[in-house]
This record gives C-alpha cells, structure tokens and sequence, in this order.
C-alpha cells in the first residue's frame, strides 16, 4: 500500500483514487490554525473540503479513521479546538457519500472526540461487516441531543455488521466502567446481524476481565439469534455464545 499524505487547505484539489483498496485517514488540525478565532463558517467550510476528500476514496473496501490526532493543545485547553473538530465532523457527516464497497472500518476516537463523531460514516455503508473501535470513548451527555442519540440507535438496529471488534485499556473501563458495560451490552441488545462480539480488554486483573465477561453474559435480551462473545485479556481468552 502506497502511503498519501495531504492537507486540506483553503485550496482542496479533487481527488479520485478509483484503484485504492485500503486507506487510513487521520483529522487533525495544522499548527498554523488559530482555534481562538475559528467561526461555524470556518468550521463549515473544513467539513466540506473533508467531505470532497471522502468522495475521492468512497470506493474503499478497507477504511480506518483516526481522531486521536485532534488531541492539540492551542490556547491552553483542548476545548477549542474539540469543538471545531465536532463542529467540522457535523458538515462532514451531513455530506458523506455512501461507501457501496465498504467491508471493514476501524475508528480510532478519544476523549474529545468520540466515535459517534463518524456516525454519518457509520449510517452510510451499506455491505459493511466488520466494524473496529479502539477506544470506547462516547460523548453522551447533556449536550448530545436527540436527533443524534435517535441516529446512534437507527445505525444500530439496521446495521448490517457481523464482527464487532472493541479494544480499551484497563483505566478506560475502570475510570467509567459502568458507562462501558452499558454501551457494549447496547451494541449486542441492538444490532441484528450481529455474529461476533470481541473485547480486547488490555489489563494485567483477571478479575476485571471475568466481571466484564460475566456482565455482557447478563444481558437480559441480545438481538441477534446466536451471537459469539470473547473477552480477550493479557492472561485470558473467555468465550459464549448468546442467548
């Protein structure tokens, strides 16, 4: 795979790679952006030229993204500049071509960005069946509204994917364990064609590997037929099958 590296300035030049199979993309800001004066305009006018770069690659079969690269620090706090990457992730997902080839996506996210920032990406592959998260990290709070908590919830009950794929670390789940269990029982209660669910759950406790797997084992009602869960940690490989 031959590497391509771009930036998308005030100048985005249309871009079409008919023959790429695979591609890797990471959103970060340029160091010469100034976050402190950064308008909606401004944050409008970068989910376009995005939305103009994924038109070029929306005939992919293998797509990973990464959000950890907007982890900038500019003025002092993340803040800012969180809000314009949500802000820019929001045009971009209103303008996302559908993905007809798409099989497999993996999502990179982060505390400022989590990975309901690349639903629209998400809610427009139609043949994908294999989805990868590595970390858990989910914006809900009072500020994620119901139009975006209703689309969480269409992508889920209409997905088409067969393998799920979740890695965290150890203080990803201990600092909010409870909002972890709930969001990885959400996907097995939600998603219908859903044949194989693996958490790769990087810690040295097996007892925090046991509890994880004993919780997903109590989901009270699972949407698929017959879905196979793995946890997987450093000393331990535990298996079921749901319901």
């Amino acid at each position: 795979m031959n590497p391509y590296y771009n930036t998308i300035t005030d100048k985005c030049m249309k871009i079409s790679f008919d023959l790429i199979v695979e591609a890797h993309i990471s959103l970060r800001l340029t160091e010469d952006v100034d976050v402190s004066i950064i308008e909606s305009d401004k944050a409008v006018e970068m989910g376009r030229k995005a939305s103009a770069f994924l038109r070029g690659v929306c005939n992919i079969q293998i797509l990973f993204v990464s959000t950890e690269a907007l982890e900038i620090k500019k003025a002092n706090s993340l803040e800012p500049v969180a809000e314009l990457c949500r802000d820019a992730l929001t045009i971009w997902n209103e303008e996302t071509p559908v993905f007809k080839k798409l099989i497999q996506l993996a999502i990179k996210s982060n505390l400022e960005v989590g990975w309901e920032a690349l639903l629209g990406v998400l809610m427009n592959c139609p043949k994908l069946q294999i989805l990868v998260i590595k970390g858990l990290y989910h914006r809900h709070h009072d500020g994620c509204g119901n139009e975006r908590l209703e689309n969480i919830h269409f992508f889920l009950s209409s997905s088409p994917v067969k393998m799920f794929k979740i890695f965290i670390r150890c203080r990803h789940i201990c600092d909010n364990r409870k909002m972890d269990i709930v969001q990885i029982r959400h996907f097995l209660e939600k998603m219908p064609a859903l044949e194989k669910l693996i958490v790769y759950y990087h810690t040295s406790l097996d007892t925090d590997a046991f509890n994880l797997f004993k919780r997903l084992q109590e989901t009270p009602k699972v949407a698929s037929p017959k879905c196979k869960i793995q946890v997987i940690s450093r000393n331990l490989y535990l298996s079921s099958t749901l319901p």
